[in-house]
């Protein structure tokens, strides 16, 4: 089954197979959703980077703001900076408002700090250890905004980053404060006043999602296709470009891999991803681009001294290299960290 772009996924598979397939992406919309305006919020499994628990328990009475984004991410940091201009305005300064952005990246803290200052990011950042918050809200789009009112209700799930997002989200802010009542909330939000919303972004970020967990679950074919229509749909969908370029180099289509992570970096010139999917092209490829690998490897070392995707490539450099005690150094590395959060220490007594 070839995968190829401008067809549909499902048009593609078997019959009983396109039914599962139907199912998977019927939960990924339906999950997509988030938590339903008007149910109480879950309880959130996630700490300061100080380590310190936020429960939703201690901000009763007060506007809670939730962003589900990731640094790396650039509409996540866009809703986020927009967050903060909508907390600044008058209207909303006086409220007893808390604003929060969750991240699941596994990384330390004082890396997640320095990132958000790089990026301009305000707002207190809690580590989703584990993933049980995005769980829990049922996050699947990045980023995604949960407002829960002063006794705990969901006030407001919206899964991407629309045009309106800083008039949505002021809006909802004063009507999860009871600073606006419903019919004035609704006379805000007419269509007639609210500017076009992407619908595209939304579909293609699921898509993207869906794709991902394809990969995982070994059906890498068909995740292809999955990246490539989500790529249709937004052809700036960094997930999906990223997913199709790994995809692609597991089969050893690098040419067609490099152009992925090429637009990645082009769309975020800081994507740890897309120059790690470079690193990737140069070091299968092999000769002298082995050099060049082992010198982009080296600036990422630098920025994210901990990560053990970048220690294991590092590795691998070395080892293409023919430096087998560095390489040897780099692959203990990186399995500690996935282990144990961090390099050990060991002590021989």
């Amino acid at each position: 089954m070839k995968a190829s772009p401008g067809k549909s996924v499902l048009g593609r598979l078997p019959g009983r197979w396109g039914w599962a397939i139907v199912l998977v992406v019927c939960a990924a919309a339906e999950a997509a959703s988030l938590v339903p305006a008007g149910r109480p919020a879950p309880e959130l499994s996630a700490a300061t980077l100080d380590g310190e628990p936020v429960r939703l328990a201690d901000l009763k009475g007060r506007t809670v703001l939730l962003l589900f984004g990731e640094l790396y991410n650039p509409h996540s940091i866009s809703a986020c900076k927009d967050l903060s201009g909508v907390l600044a305005k008058p209207s909303v300064s006086g409220l007893k408002v808390s604003a929060f952005m969750i991240v699941t990246q596994q990384v330390p803290a004082a890396e997640l700090r320095a990132d958000a200052a790089a990026k301009g990011v305000a707002l207190p950042i809690l580590h989703d250890d584990g993933r049980r918050t995005f769980a829990a809200y049922q996050v699947m789009v990045l980023p995604s905004l949960v407002i829960i009112d002063g006794n705990g209700q969901t006030a407001l799930a919206c899964a991407g980053y629309p045009l309106d997002f800083a008039d949505l989200v002021a809006d909802s802010i004063l009507l999860a404060a009871g600073s606006i009542s419903n019919s004035e909330y609704d006379r805000r939000r007419q269509p007639s006043t609210m500017p076009a919303v992407s619908e595209a972004h939304v579909r293609a970020s699921r898509l993207a999602a869906l794709g991902e967990q394809l990969v995982l679950r070994g059906s890498e074919e068909t995740a292809i296709s999955t990246f490539r229509d989500a790529i249709a749909l937004d052809p700036d969908c960094i997930p999906a470009r990223v997913g199709l370029g790994n995809c692609l180099l597991n089969r050893r289509e690098l040419a067609e891999g490099e152009t992925q992570f090429r637009h990645v970096l082009k769309l975020h010139p800081d994507s740890v991803e897309g120059a790690l999917g470079l690193t990737r092209v140069e070091l299968i490829r092999g000769g002298g681009e082995i050099k060049s690998a082992t010198e982009r490897l080296r600036g990422l070392l630098l920025k994210r001294p901990n990560d053990a995707k970048v220690i294991y490539l590092s590795g691998l450099a070395a080892e293409k290299s023919g430096d087998a005690s560095a390489a040897m150094g780099h692959y203990k590395r990186a399995a500690e960290i996935l282990l144990y959060g961090q390099p050990q220490r060991w002590e021989v007594k």
